[in-house]
């Protein structure tokens, strides 16, 4: 029979979703002091990456529901941070003016977040993780 813990360990889901949790209570303090939440965040810096971003590739590279991103997408519009632009079907975002502004404060809060994680886990630790995270994502993605 396992115990609570030993089926924890049992389980891969139930652990990378405890995993998860963690690393979001510490990236919700690191960005306790910017304009915008982690998830808003990097959708600013992803748009930073190009000109101008399909709302679908910014949706599978950040593994949600296009119908998710779109409310996330009209919040950033209304505040004034991204812009968009429609051609036929498809939905174009790029940062605004406004945007730019705060992107200094964003790096800041993703730093912090890296830092704290390598307080805790090293840094070394926190490097190999994420190469092996990404490594488990494009082959989850694979089969879809």
């Amino acid at each position: 029979m396992l115990t609570n813990n030993s089926y924890k360990k049992a389980c891969f889901y139930l652990g990378v979703n405890s995993l998860a949790r963690l690393i979001n209570n510490l990236a919700e303090e690191s960005f306790s002091d910017s304009p915008v939440s982690v998830s808003y965040g990097h959708i600013i810096l992803m748009l930073d990456l190009e000109k101008e971003i399909c709302q679908k590739t910014i949706a599978d590279e950040m593994k949600l529901k296009t119908s998710s991103l779109s409310r996330m997408m009209l919040k950033l519009v209304k505040q004034g941070l991204i812009a968009k632009r429609c051609d036929g079907r498809k939905v174009y975002y790029k940062v605004t003016p406004k945007g730019e502004m705060i992107k200094p404060k964003i790096h800041q809060s993703f730093d912090s977040l890296n830092e704290n994680l390598y307080k805790i886990l090293g840094e070394e630790k926190v490097k190999q993780s994420i190469d092996d995270v990404f490594c488990m994502i494009d082959s989850l993605s694979i089969r879809r």
